[in-house]
């Protein structure tokens, strides 16, 4: 009986697969390797963190409460009390529509309008709950460590992400890209861009045992909180911070800085 292939001799296998130059062929094994990756992905790398979520507060005036529901981008809200943490349930703002075009949207119709929340431990693979989701036919789960504290929001839109790239959405503008080529080996970065989506779109080698954005990585390397000009070096680049506030990196240059191959012509 033969035995079945691991998942490094299949990443091996498509690595080795490609057809020339063709931007069709490249495409269809990024995606196949980002399928593989499913295993080795945490939830915690592709959730969108706790400090970018999007909620309302129980305890606010209706007034501001319908201005959060009014005014979001997401089509879905965190609903709490007093902190995240405190959390009542998962608002989808489909489930409210017909009732605010009516009229007859008010504290009682938006209690009874929450849909319960779904835990999932940070260090889930993406794997692992891409299963949980269909299984559970769900959408999104709400990431907590090991003390139950609430990390960030996962989404099965963000796992399909992680695979395909960013399908975008046409009812919301064009976000800029994550990271911007400004010459050969010259890129300006988000902050908070993960590591893995670096090392494969860069060809980079940096760290994947510790922080998952690169924000993380430049704060733990160094100790303290960076300023604006602090320049580091990694394995195969070196980066620059760009601007810092509030505690993370906005954003950051990278400078690749390809291996000699000692080779000669």
């Amino acid at each position: 009986v033969e035995e079945a292939l691991s998942n490094d001799e299949l990443r091996s296998i498509v690595q080795s697969s490609q057809n020339g130059d063709d931007e069709e062929s490249s495409e269809q094994q990024d995606m196949l390797l980002n399928v593989l990756e499913l295993e080795d992905v945490s939830v915690s790398e592709a959730m969108v963190p706790r400090n970018e979520l999007e909620g309302v507060d129980l305890n606010d005036d209706w007034d501001d409460i319908m201005q959060q529901i009014t005014t979001s981008r997401h089509g879905r809200l965190v609903a709490y009390r007093d902190h995240l943490d405190q959390v009542e349930g998962m608002l989808h703002i489909r489930d409210i529509v017909l009732l605010m075009r009516d009229n007859t949207f008010d504290r009682t119709a938006l209690r009874q309008a929450l849909r319960p929340c779904i835990f999932v431990p940070e260090s889930t693979p993406l794997r692992k709950q891409l299963l949980q989701f269909r299984r559970a036919k769900a959408r999104s789960g709400l990431v907590v460590d090991e003390y139950g504290d609430i990390q960030g929001l996962i989404t099965l839109q963000d796992i399909l992400t992680h695979i395909v790239g960013d399908i975008g959405n046409e009812n919301t503008p064009d976000e800029p890209p994550e990271i911007v080529e400004q010459q050969k080996n010259l890129y300006t970065v988000e902050g908070g861009i993960p590591l893995r989506q670096l090392n494969r779109e860069l060809g980079l080698k940096l760290p994947l045992d510790g922080p998952n954005t690169l924000s993380g990585l430049i704060i733990e390397t160094l100790g303290n909180f960076p300023e604006a000009g602090t320049e580091l070096d990694f394995p195969g680049c070196r980066v620059r911070v760009l601007d810092f506030a509030d505690g993370i990196v906005g954003s950051a240059e990278i400078t690749c800085q390809p291996e000699e191959s000692g080779e000669d012509d």
